[in-house]
C-alpha cells in the first residue's frame, strides 16, 4: 500500500515518562517534551555517563549508577502501568522505536548511519541514545495493534543492510528508553506512515 502522511503531528502524541526505569507508574508527556526537555533535565547525568569508556556505557551496564538516575519513557504508548504481567495501555502513539546499539554500529560513523536511517520517509526522529555511542529512531506505523509485527519486519529489513537493530526493544508497548539528548538530532515533522501488508515474520519452529 502507498505511504500516507502521518495525520496528527507525532510529537504531540502522549507517552509515559518515568522518574527512573524501575518505576511502574509514570506521568503523561508528549514525545516533543520527552525529546526536547526531559533529556536536558538529566543533562548532568548524561554528561557523566558519556565520560565512561564506550564499553561501559551500553545496555549491558543497566545497573551502572548513572543510568539508574535517568528518566525513562515508553515511545510506543501511554500506559496506566507497566508492571510485569499487568501492563495496561491507555493509548498507543503510533510510533515504533528502533534501537541501533554500539556493538552493531561501532565500525561506522554514527552520524552517517543516523542520516541513512533518517532518509527513510517513515522515520520521524533519529537521535543519540543516552550512552552517546548508539542511537535510536522513531518510525510511524500504520497499525498500532500490530506493533510486534512491524518491529520484527523492520528488524529483518535492517539486518539485510548489515545494520542490525537491537531486538530487545520495540516489540511491546511497555518497552522503555532512557531519556537522552543529541544536539544533532534529526526530526521530520510529518513522516509518512509505513503500511506493511506482507510481514517478514519467521516461521514458528515445530515442537
Amino acid at each position: 500500500r502507498p505511504l500516507q502522511t502521518y495525520g496528527m503531528n507525532w510529537q504531540e502524541k502522549r507517552v509515559s515518562l518515568y522518574r527512573t526505569h524501575s518505576d511502574n507508574i509514570g506521568r503523561p508527556a508528549t514525545l516533543r517534551d520527552v525529546i526536547m526537555s526531559a533529556g536536558l533535565q538529566d543533562i548532568s547525568t548524561l554528561i557523566e555517563l558519556r565520560k565512561l569508556d564506550p564499553e561501559q556505557r551500553g545496555y549491558k551496564a543497566l545497573t551502572y549508577p548513572h543510568k539508574g538516575l535517568l528518566q525513562a519513557f515508553t515511545p510506543a504508548a501511554l500506559l496506566a502501568t507497566k508492571e510485569k504481567e499487568h501492563v495496561k495501555v491507555i493509548e498507543m502513539s503510533g510510533m515504533l522505536q528502533l534501537d541501533f546499539d554500539y556493538e552493531s554500529i561501532k565500525q561506522y560513523d554514527i552520524e552517517e548511519v543516523k542520516r541513512a536511517v533518517f532518509a527513510l520517509p517513515f522515520i520521524g526522529f533519529c537521535g543519540l541514545s543516552c550512552s552517546g555511542t548508539g542511537f535510536y529512531a522513531l518510525a510511524a506505523i500504520g497499525d498500532t495493534q500490530k506493533l510486534t509485527q512491524y518491529a520484527e519486519h523492520c528488524f529483518e529489513i535492517f539486518k539485510e543492510y548489515s545494520i542490525p537493530v537491537d531486538t530487545s526493544k520495540g516489540r511491546n508497548p511497555q518497552d522503555l528508553r532512557y531519556v537522552s539528548y543529541d544536539k544533532n538530532m534529526l526530526i521530520r515533522e510529518n513522516p509518512e506512515v509505513l503500511h506493511v501488508t506482507n510481514f517478514r515474520t519467521k516461521a514458528i519452529p515445530k515442537e
